[in-house]
């Protein structure tokens, strides 16, 4: 069964350091490439690594998780959305990542984004303000 490409595409090592922490947690990652946007690239130049990622997933859909709405990473990424089965994500998280990853084989992938979106959201809490709370009901 074929299931969707991960690409993380960020800022400088934002996107490997997810992937690598992603492991560390749930183990190997298949399926995933990261594209990094460093210092002497212009957008052009990072278009042309996105291009060489995509020819690595031969037509098959993908989820581009990028780290910043806006920033170049998010509007190269944007250009791919003509892609027959793509999703598009701005915003990545390691929650995220991990989500992606854990469901891209067993959620239909027309539901996938808004799946992913909601658990993006979800995994951003205020454990602070929860903790005092409850320290406040005791």
């Amino acid at each position: 069964m074929s299931y969707p490409w991960i690409i993380v595409a960020t800022h400088g090592n934002l996107g490997k350091a997810l992937i690598e922490t992603g492991t560390l947690i749930i183990g190997e990652i298949e399926k995933v490439i990261y594209v990094g946007l460093h210092q002497e690239m212009d957008p052009l130049q990072f278009k042309e690594v996105m291009d060489e990622s995509l020819l690595k997933v031969k037509g098959e859909p993908i989820i581009i998780l990028t780290d910043l709405k806006g920033g170049t990473p998010s509007n190269v990424s944007a250009l791919y959305a003509k892609h027959p089965s793509s999703i598009i994500l701005t915003g990545v998280n390691l929650g995220m990542l991990l989500e992606a990853e854990m469901s891209r084989k067993n959620i239909p992938f027309d539901e996938l984004a808004d799946y992913l979106v909601q658990m993006g959201r979800e995994s951003v809490q205020d454990i602070g303000k929860e903790i005092k709370e409850r320290m406040q009901n005791v």
